[in-house]
């Protein structure tokens, strides 16, 4: 599970698919993204950073992102 994500979630009082619609991406992939069972492409993960007023940093360690080759599709 991705705590740091979880937590700024609960945070900002967001359910996930409140996260999911304001970061333009799947509900079921952001589900993923919180349970950690994948990581997100770098423009998905900025995208849920700034719907969650967060850093990238703070919520994936950069390299995560993109070793997953999937850099800044």
């Amino acid at each position: 599970m991705n705590k740091g994500l979880k937590i700024a979630r609960y945070r900002s009082n967001l359910t996930q698919a409140d996260v999911a619609k304001r970061a333009g991406i799947s509900y079921r992939a952001y589900q993923d993204y919180e349970a950690a069972r994948r990581t997100p492409s770098v423009i998905a993960a900025q995208s849920i950073a700034a719907v969650l007023g967060s850093e990238i940093g703070t919520l994936w360690p950069i390299q995560s992102l993109l070793t997953q080759g999937r850099g800044l599709k």
